[in-house]
């Protein structure tokens, strides 16, 4: 592989990453979500109590990686075009 080749790959792979990535992201932040019942002073009372950020943003990185590995896969290793698919419908 050259250069190219490689860095196009690369930047296919990390745009594939980021969007997925940011999907899941606004997808899953509604999850387990609990509101502080007692409002107090400066704060929203639909404010989360345990937003659980940094394990949201865990299991959106795992599972944005896996898909953008396997698309990666489909779309560069085992030949599939998508041109070609189209054409054939």
């Amino acid at each position: 592989m050259d250069v190219i080749e490689v860095s196009t790959r690369f930047f296919n792979f990390l745009a594939t990453f980021t969007m997925t990535f940011f999907t899941l992201i606004f997808a899953i932040l509604p999850f387990s979500v609990e509101t502080n019942k007692d409002n107090k002073e400066h704060f929203a009372a639909s404010a989360p109590k345990n937003p659980k950020i940094k394990q949201k943003l865990l299991i959106c990185a795992i599972i944005s990686g896996i898909l953008a590995i396997t698309l990666e896969y489909i779309f560069h290793d085992s030949g599939f075009s998508l041109k070609k698919f189209l054409l054939s419908l």
